[in-house]
């Protein structure tokens, strides 16, 4: 009886060790997925839930963790961001209402000067309108170079010696704070300062627990005061 105790024991025990190695094992094509490791598949999974709601929830452990990490570079179609370097949508001025005001005022310019009997009532209306839009609207980069898609810059550099970005303005060659507001938003973790120096506009950057001053990537737009 002893002996056969001792059997039904190694049978059981190979019978655990048979579910345990399968707990473990990675996963291949057409098994199911292994949690904590590393599982491997020859064709896509797809999950679809067949109610309303969400198909799969991901929490982390802190708020501040990633849920997921990715290799690739390719576009996701129809993954929505909602922030930007840690901003909202809403603090980003979107440029096809940039162009549709600007088209307005243009096709007003474009009547002024085109009909002389009709300059001094389309003047008006381009008085009334310019002021409200922004002559320049950029993204400048750490080196001072002005970001595609900007406009209204004619030069922009970052003076090493001086330590400052040094910007030329397209409708503003003599710019000055008297007659503009600029303002820079910082994209990177710095403050900022701007003035005017000889007819450009001056942007000097720093970080916020060091006295001195560095670089700093940042979006400027000016507009002018009149």
């Amino acid at each position: 009886m002893r002996h056969v105790t001792t059997a039904l024991k190694a049978l059981g025990a190979v019978a655990v060790l048979g579910i345990v190695g399968n707990s473990v094992s990675v996963a291949a094509t057409g098994q199911g997925l292994v949690l904590g490791k590393s599982n491997k598949a020859a064709t896509p999974t797809a999950i679809q839930r067949t109610t309303a709601g969400p198909v799969l929830t991901i929490r982390t452990k802190k708020t501040t963790d990633a849920p997921f990490t990715v290799n690739g570079r390719g576009w996701i179609r129809n993954l929505n961001a909602d922030t930007l370097d840690g901003m909202d949508s809403s603090v980003f001025t979107r440029a096809s209402t940039t162009a549709v005001l600007s088209g307005r005022v243009d096709a007003v310019e474009a009547t002024a000067n085109g009909a002389a009997n009709q300059a001094r009532t389309a003047q008006t209306g381009v008085d009334a309108i310019a002021p409200q839009l922004p002559i320049a609207q950029a993204m400048i980069e750490l080196d001072g170079t002005v970001h595609a898609g900007s406009r209204g810059i004619s030069s922009s550099t970052y003076n090493s010696v001086m330590r400052r970005y040094e910007i030329g303005l397209t409708k503003a060659p003599n710019y000055s704070t008297f007659a503009y507001v600029a303002q820079a938003t910082p994209i990177d973790d710095c403050r900022i300062r701007v003035g005017d120096v000889n007819g450009k506009l001056i942007v000097s950057a720093g970080q916020p627990t060091v006295t001195t001053l560095g670089q700093c990537r940042f979006v400027l737009t000016v507009t002018p005061l009149s």
